[in-house]
């Protein structure tokens, strides 16, 4: 029998609370046992799904999680460090998860903190903009060529296309889409953060950038099928990768990961348009498309 994803097991353990909260005063059911545990309204339930979604997928895709019951508390930790979040948003994810714990914990009847650890997390009370500069990421895409080219390419596809290290790992041959010249006009990115799909057209990319992503499909070409994945290592050992390179090249930049090269993609695309004489706003809603977001507020981390 197939084993229910991350998700399916959040969800399972998370619609309870909402079906016994839903419909009931939150001030009146405080004196049951069990209500302030339970989740009163739908925007609150999708709030604390969505981040309770993201906290799981971070424990799958950087620890190999498969079970809820597999979560240690350092993960918590390294979610919030890697993530850069503030006091504020930290405490938002925490409140969040303490629910799934707490819920998770009640259904199995097992002992979870996956909290322990968080007081040691010396948190700023404003979200770090700290940008790792170009020209590290030129040093860290070069080292990871001479180290292993396959890794390169995936970095300089991220890069290039402003992509997540989970999204680099779902490319599949198929997903890179030519006209009949034999010129890419098309990069899909399937099924991404939230299960939402998009498309990154030629005319979002510079030249270079197109050259760079043509230049991974090409190699790809020769030893990978149609439906075949380009990069068949975990996102983990990407994001290791990474993060080991820069490490051996600077110290100033510890919290930077591939989110760094989102950034500059970002700021490029930004700076370009804007240059082309476009209203910010409509840049900001291109920006917040191609970065596979929904929330126009989700780029001032970016910009």
């Amino acid at each position: 029998m197939k084993r229910p994803s991350l998700v399916y097991q959040t969800k399972e353990v998370l619609s309870p609370l909402f079906n016994k909260g839903f419909g009931v005063s939150k001030h009146s059911n405080m004196k049951n046992k069990q209500g302030d545990n339970l989740i009163y309204s739908r925007n609150s339930y999708t709030s604390i799904l969505q981040k309770c979604c993201t906290f799981v997928g971070y424990c799958k895709e950087y620890h190999g999680v498969r079970c809820l019951n597999e979560i240690k508390p350092e993960y918590f930790t390294g979610f919030i460090k890697s993530n850069g979040y503030s006091k504020q948003t930290a405490n938002a994810y925490k409140s969040a998860i303490q629910k799934l714990q707490d819920a998770y914990n009640e259904k199995n009847q097992g002992k979870f903190n996956w909290f322990e650890e968080i007081k040691k997390l010396k948190l700023s009370t404003t979200k770090s903009k700290l940008q790792m500069p170009r020209e590290i990421h030129d040093e860290i895409i070069a080292k990871a060529y001479e180290r292993k080219y396959e890794t390169g390419l995936a970095f300089d596809i991220a890069r290039n296309l402003g992509l997540r290290v989970s999204e680099i790992t779902n490319l599949r041959m198929n997903d890179f889409w030519f006209d009949k010249h034999g010129r890419l006009v098309t990069v899909y990115i399937y099924g991404s953060k939230g299960g939402r799909h998009r498309k990154i057209q030629d005319v979002q990319l510079t030249e270079k950038q197109i050259v760079t992503v043509v230049k991974a499909y090409e190699h790809f070409k020769k030893i990978r099928g149609r439906y075949d994945r380009l990069f068949i290592n975990k996102a983990g050992s990407y994001q290791t990768a990474f993060e080991r390179i820069r490490g051996s090249l600077t110290d100033g930049y510890k919290y930077c990961g591939f989110h760094s090269m989102r950034k500059e993609f970002s700021k490029d695309f930004y700076a370009r348009e804007v240059a082309k004489g476009r209203s910010i706003k409509d840049v900001k809603k291109e920006i917040t498309q191609l970065l596979g977001h929904n929330r126009l507020t989700v780029l001032n981390s970016y910009l």
